[in-house]
């Protein structure tokens, strides 16, 4: 049976991981197209951006009635804001609106004050993990839910806590350090994390985790 957070059919668990990462994220795209069809077709001509050809190549903006208020009227989308002149906004197309509020939703930078600079460097708002949730020299630190989901971020944040308990409690043994070095990288960079994809590779790596502890518990080992 399938996990039920990892609907990654049969025939693509059998694959090996790129090209199953690959594979899915061109099914992905295909149904994501699918599903906005026209819409996404009609985006510049409601003054959005043009979508990317594959849907997953751009952080998501979860907000399903937007495409619906932008079509009946009753939301208006601009362009950048190039600069303000009085109570007027100047847009990057040199159109101007008059404003009474503007309110910036720009996101946040990602810190951790708490913890000492050399241990988690984020000045480029971003993090080096292994596997996305662990800092790859300090085993005992863990960093759960920082990622760019295409998808529900809940079914990430619960199989990284999962690593996170397997490897605490000895249920799960860390490969070399050179390997847990190759395997590390920026997560928030890189191309969003499809949960179903993460959920698989993570609960593999728990299971090869598992055979190294029962590989140095058996008798005779080094």
């Amino acid at each position: 049976m399938m996990h039920p957070c990892d609907p990654v059919p049969a025939p693509l668990r059998a694959l090996p991981r790129r090209v199953r990462e690959w594979l899915f994220g061109r099914i992905a795209a295909r149904r994501l197209r699918q599903m906005l069809g026209a819409r996404m077709e009609r985006f510049e001509a409601l003054g959005l951006p043009p979508p990317p050809a594959n849907p997953q190549d751009k952080r998501a903006t979860i907000c399903d009635p937007v495409l619906d208020s932008l079509e009946s009227g009753a939301v208006a989308a601009r362009p950048d804001i190039e600069r303000f002149e009085g109570k007027e906004v100047v847009f990057s197309d040199g159109s101007r609106e008059r404003a009474d509020v503007v309110l910036y939703a720009t996101g946040y930078h990602l810190r951790y004050p708490y913890l000492p600079g050399e241990l988690v460097d984020t000045h480029e708002d971003d993090l080096t993990l292994f596997l996305g949730a662990m800092h790859p020299r300090r085993h005992d630190l863990f960093v759960v839910g920082v990622s760019r989901p295409t998808g529900a971020f809940w079914p990430i944040a619960e199989v990284q806590a999962q690593f996170a308990a397997a490897l605490l409690s000895g249920r799960y043994a860390l490969p070399r350090q050179a390997e847990i070095d190759r395997r590390s990288g920026p997560i928030l960079r890189r191309r969003a994390f499809n949960p179903a994809l993460y959920g698989l590779a993570m609960r593999e790596e728990l299971q090869r985790g598992a055979r190294r502890v029962r590989r140095d518990l058996a008798p005779g080992a080094a």
